[in-house]
């Protein structure tokens, strides 16, 4: 493949990472308009998804975002770090399913689940991130941005376990460190291809 057909390539599947960002915090955005008390329930995310009034834009938030990781994946060159990237994507697809239909409180069992795979879900967003600011793109904004990553997991933890009451807040801190870390290495990978 030739160099300006692998930066295509790459560039496209930054755009459509970006897309999956955005489309994901627009959906969230809205719920929160529609319930900001949800920013204070210490339910996370998931508090928008047992809304009646928001469940169906908390649904479109995992799928628009899935779609579009699923083609983000699909778009990534055949280059070592777009190939490790590429398999994160499609491992954190299923536990996007997951995160959606476990997310119900009234049941002690599924509410458990879906921390589970929701914990799952983070450490894998966790993990490619660092291996990211770390290994691909080590220089001092993107170990910024893994100094404010691991705030908001943090954040998460001790929301969680109901020591302070920011779930979501910890969360979103979380995925727009993830997010810009992502973006960050791979348009570094980029720069290199030319």
């Amino acid at each position: 493949m030739a160099r300006d057909e692998l930066q295509t390539r790459a560039l496209r599947a930054i755009r459509l990472f970006g897309c999956a960002q955005a489309a994901f915090f627009l959906c969230l955005l809205l719920c929160v308009a529609l319930l900001p008390r949800g920013l204070q329930a210490n339910h996370g995310f998931c508090f928008y998804g047992e809304q009646p009034q928001t469940r169906g834009l908390y649904q479109l938030a995992f799928v628009a975002a899935g779609v579009l990781l699923l083609l983000s994946a699909r778009s990534m060159p055949a280059i070592a770090a777009f190939r490790v990237v590429r398999i994160g994507f499609f491992a954190m697809l299923p536990l996007f399913l997951g995160v959606v239909l476990t997310t119900s409180s009234s049941s002690p069992a599924i509410s458990l689940l879906h921390v589970r795979i929701g914990t799952v879900l983070f450490v894998l967003q966790g993990l490619l991130a660092l291996w990211l600011a770390g290994i691909v793109q080590r220089d001092g904004r993107n170990l910024a941005l893994v100094l404010v990553l691991l705030l908001g997991a943090a954040i998460t933890v001790a929301s969680l376990y109901v020591v302070i009451p920011y779930l979501i807040h910890g969360q979103v801190l979380y995925l727009l460190a993830f997010g810009a870390i992502v973006v960050r290495a791979l348009l570094g990978v980029c720069a290199r291809l030319r």
